[in-house]
Parts: C-alpha cells; sequence; structure tokens
C-alpha cells in the first residue's frame, strides 16, 4: 500500500531549504520560517565521518521540518565520487534522522535504499537530473513510471529548461503525476519561472537556496517566499 504523502502537502507551495554543512549558523529564523523542508546535501560536506554526520544532523533537526537526506552522485550533480559501499554507510546514518531519503532512479544503490526506507519506515524519494536538456517527454514519462513501479514514493524530475516546450513539458508532467507525489523543476536561467509556479499546479515542493546556489537557477528561500506570497500561493 502507498503511503500518504499528506505529511507533505503543507498548506502552502512547499520549500525545501538546500542545506551543506558551510550553511550551518546561517539560517534566520525568517528562513526556518519561509522553509517546509530542508535537504541536508551530505555530497557537499567537508566531513564524512560518522560523527561529524550525526552533530550537524542533531543541528538541522532542532530546526522543526521535515528533512530530506540526499548524497548526490557525480553523475547528476554530486559534489565527489564516493564508492557504493561509502554511499550506504551514509545513508545509514542518514536513516535515524531524515524522513525521506533521496536516490536517483538511475543508481544502482536504488534497491538498497528502497529496502532501507521501507525497513526505516522512510519515504524514498526518486529522482532525475539532466544538467544539459529536457529529455523527450516520453523518456521522462518512463523513467517516472519505472520509479513508481520499483517502489518509489515521489518522484523528482529535475532538467535545463532551454526552450517554452521544455516548460510545458515539466508542466504537463506536474498536472498528470501530481496525485502520484512528484517534484518537477526546471533549471537554468529559462527555468527559474517552475521553482514559483509548479508548486501551485502540483509539485509537492521545490527547492530554493541556503547560502550559496546548489543548483542551476535557485532561488534565495526569501525571494522564494515572498514570490509565492505575491502570487497567492
Amino acid at each position: 500500500m502507498k503511503k500518504s504523502l499528506d505529511r507533505f502537502r503543507f498548506g502552502r507551495p512547499g520549500i525545501a531549504g538546500s542545506f551543506s554543512d558551510s550553511d550551518a549558523g546561517i539560517l534566520t529564523c525568517d528562513d526556518v520560517d519561509a522553509l517546509d523542508l530542508i535537504e541536508v546535501r551530505v555530497d557537499l560536506f567537508s566531513d564524512l565521518s560518522a560523527e561529524y554526520l550525526l552533530e550537524r544532523l542533531k543541528e538541522v533537526s532542532s530546526l522543526g521540518k521535515p528533512l530530506i537526506g540526499t548524497i548526490r552522485s557525480a553523475d547528476e550533480g554530486g559534489v565527489g565520487d564516493l564508492l557504493p559501499d561509502e554511499r550506504i554507510r551514509l545513508f545509514s546514518v542518514l536513516s535515524e534522522w531524515v524522513d525521506i531519503i533521496d536516490i536517483e532512479i538511475r543508481s544502482e544503490l536504488f534497491d538498497n535504499l528502497l529496502s532501507l526506507t521501507r525497513e526505516k519506515s522512510r519515504y524514498l524519494l526518486a529522482s532525475f537530473h539532466d544538467f544539459d536538456k529536457t529529455p523527450p517527454e516520453g523518456d521522462l514519462r518512463g523513467a517516472m513510471e519505472d520509479a513508481y513501479e520499483r517502489g518509489a514514493d515521489i518522484v523528482k524530475i529535475a532538467t535545463m529548461v532551454r526552450s517554452r516546450e521544455d516548460l510545458m513539458v515539466l508542466a504537463r508532467l506536474t498536472l498528470d503525476y501530481s496525485e502520484k507525489g512528484v517534484v518537477v523543476i526546471g533549471m537554468g536561467e529559462r527555468g527559474v519561472s517552475t521553482r514559483v509556479f509548479l508548486p501551485m499546479i502540483g509539485s509537492l515542493f521545490t527547492f530554493a537556496s541556503v547560502g550559496a546556489e546548489k543548483a542551476p537557477g535557485q532561488i534565495p528561500v526569501l525571494e522564494l517566499r515572498r514570490l509565492m506570497n505575491r502570487l497567492g500561493g
């Protein structure tokens, strides 16, 4: 039976703040109020020891927001090139603290992380990133259907936007999969509008920057929340 995603429907367009250890201490009370979730980008951490990771997780969990644990692969925008066993070790630490574990749809670790999330009663977010283009719509739908069929609770699609048609593809995916649990983001300058608009039509949440931008086109969290509020989100 598919888990309910009601806890990630916030009564307003959702914003997840991308957080690394270099951002520790810079979050203001206004930032925290504007956020709905916090994404912990472990691949950006300066220290990957279990002790250091636990300290940072304690800090960020004290903010009282649902947490997404991410150790992004180098192939999909991550920093470093960790071996599979090392990623599994870090995900195991994360699983004790986070609400959602994010693993790439194409990762060899998908099934391992699915088992871990089921064991720990967490949610699995299956992600797909293309920093060069928006692939054909049929290819994206195929990847999404595969991820849901394999057990993903949420599917995230993040692609580079280069045309009006790319925007239309992402909007259609959002509308068609909103009931299943989807996060859709357009990257780059032409994709900035998707970070405001798509959460208003069905994307569970979008991503904003806390500190340094961590993906092309990310908007600082306070700026994004003001835009959403102004547009009635």
